[in-house]
Parts: C-alpha cells; structure tokens; sequence
C-alpha cells in the first residue's frame, strides 16, 4: 500500500472526524480536533491513500523537549498494513 503523508488542513477536519468515530467508541467530533489542533504546539498529520481517501491520520503535541501522540487511527480497509 503507497500513501503520501500530509500536513492536515482545515478541510481534512471532517473526515478525520468520521474515522475517529469508526475507530473509537468515545469519538472525538470535527470541533474537538478543531480545539486540538488549534492547541499551542499541536500538529496532524495523515496517510492518503493513491486513490485520495484517508487511510490514516495522527494527533498530537510537542511540549518542552517531548512530543505527545494524541490520537491515531488507520481506516478499517488499511488496518493490518503496518500503517500504524
């Protein structure tokens, strides 16, 4: 599987929304990655597959000299590819 690693854009939000909620039972929506990724020292980045779709996507924080995972999740279909 090729994917290409993106920075996330504001209209990436949804959609990493919906992959959240197919992978997590306490799903975030499209507002609270909004907040997370409007947090001092956040970042998101994402795995588009060839075709364009989301098959990925990773939140998280560097604070002092650490760097935190938020959240990350691998589309159903992808899952078992080594993309984690």
């Amino acid at each position: 599987m090729t994917v290409a690693i993106e920075t996330i854009g504001a209209g990436d939000v949804e959609a990493i929304a919906l992959l959240h909620a197919a992978s997590f039972d306490d799903a975030w929506g499209a507002p609270m990655i909004q907040r997370v990724l409007a947090m001092p020292g956040s970042f998101g980045l994402l795995a588009r597959a060839e075709d364009g779709t989301l098959a990925g996507f990773a939140l998280g924080r560097t604070v002092a000299d650490e760097c935190e995972l938020l959240s990350l999740a691998v589309a159903p279909a992808r899952r078992g590819h080594g993309l984690g």
